[in-house]
């Protein structure tokens, strides 16, 4: 079932994405983009799993605006923002996964923290794939989390433990990639070979068509097991644009309601000029 497309959602930084939360940051240099899943266990104790993914992406956003990081700094980017998180008394908890380009370089900075992810697909075909973390008891994802009751404990005390419980990597990219980062979600539902065929018909497309193929296969894919807010946000890297932030902002993002049992996030990013 094809929903209502509020107002709000048009915008990546304040919109209402359920338990997800997007970023996009660029300068003349890097382009940043992030996507954080709030667990939705912790509405048991009262807190509403968006607050924290929310406020760990505006962090960074923050962060990127005030501060000259490089893509090479993404540990340093994180302990910085969950600082900002546990000052605020934000309480909860969130997957995290960040990408970082470096214009000048063609390189790509990730860092994945729990079962978010991405995917790079070069000429249709599936170039690298981004890690999951797990706890070491195999219980569930790793994720960020502020409690700010009265124990008062950081997430992270230095880098060495970001380092800890993230996978970061770095990949060299090309005019043409084809990225695509989403929450859990997705990867529940749509395997390897199902995701290439996705890609491999919408080239030459609009990346709002694979983005909607990929939203559309993601509800099928949960119908049978409850009801979810599924939304699917596209975007272009051009150094070509003056500002590609309020370029992303105005594009027409596509939300739908269909059957599941997991907010997703998905976001579509193409590779256009580096």
């Amino acid at each position: 079932m094809r929903g209502e497309l509020p107002l709000s959602n048009l915008n990546l930084t304040n919109g209402d994405f359920g338990d997800d939360a997007g970023m996009f940051f660029e300068n003349r240099d890097n382009c940043f983009v992030g996507l954080a899943d709030g667990a939705g266990g912790n509405r048991s104790l009262g807190i509403n799993p968006a607050d924290f993914s929310r406020a760990i992406l505006a962090a960074c956003r923050s962060i990127l605006r005030q501060t000259n990081v490089q893509t090479t700094q993404l540990p340093r980017l994180i302990l910085s923002a969950m600082q900002q998180v546990e000052a605020s008394h934000v309480r909860g908890s969130s997957t995290l996964c960040l990408l970082a380009l470096d214009k000048e370089k063609n390189s790509l900075s990730t860092l994945n923290i729990g079962d978010s992810g991405f995917a790079i697909y070069r000429n249709n075909e599936l170039h690298c794939r981004s890690k999951s973390t797990m706890n070491s008891n195999s219980s569930g994802p790793r994720q960020l989390f502020a409690v700010n009751g009265s124990l008062g404990l950081p997430c992270f005390i230095n880098e060495n433990e970001v380092l800890r419980d993230c996978s970061l990597d770095s990949v060299e990219v090309e005019k043409g990639d084809i990225i695509i980062l989403s929450s859990d979600g997705l990867w529940d539902v749509i395997k390897s070979d199902h995701l290439q065929q996705i890609v491999e018909r919408n080239t030459d497309k609009h990346l709002q068509d694979l983005a909607d193929d990929l939203l559309s296969q993601a509800a099928e894919g949960y119908i049978a097991n409850g009801r979810d807010d599924i939304l699917v946000i596209v975007c272009k890297v051009d150094s070509h644009l003056q500002d590609l932030a309020d370029d992303l902002l105005s594009q027409a993002a596509e939300g739908y309601i269909a059957n599941g049992r997991d907010d997703i996030l998905v976001i579509v990013c193409k590779v256009d000029s580096v």
